[in-house]
């Protein structure tokens, strides 16, 4: 399976986003919180809001791709986006 990390900009231009930066973002919240799965999800998902505040995105998807198609699944939205 291929996985694809898609962001959508305010003015509706979509970018791919290396999933490396995903890992290296589950790797420092791991290694902030420790063995603390409930804070490091919130560590985690500070970082991916930080991240669509930074560069201006208002939606990241990610997109699975296997024999059978691909499936789409939200990973964050801003609040009051427009699908």
């Amino acid at each position: 399976m291929t996985r694809i990390i898609e962001a959508t900009r305010e003015d509706g231009t979509r970018q791919l986003l290396p999933t490396s930066l995903f890992r290296g973002y589950a790797a420092e919240a791991r290694e902030v919180a420790g063995t603390n799965t409930r804070k490091r999800f919130r560590v985690f998902g500070q970082m991916l809001a930080n991240l669509m505040y930074v560069r201006r995105y208002v939606r990241m998807v990610q997109i699975d791709y296997n024999c059978n198609g691909q499936r789409r699944s939200v990973i964050m939205e801003k609040k009051g986006c427009k699908p």
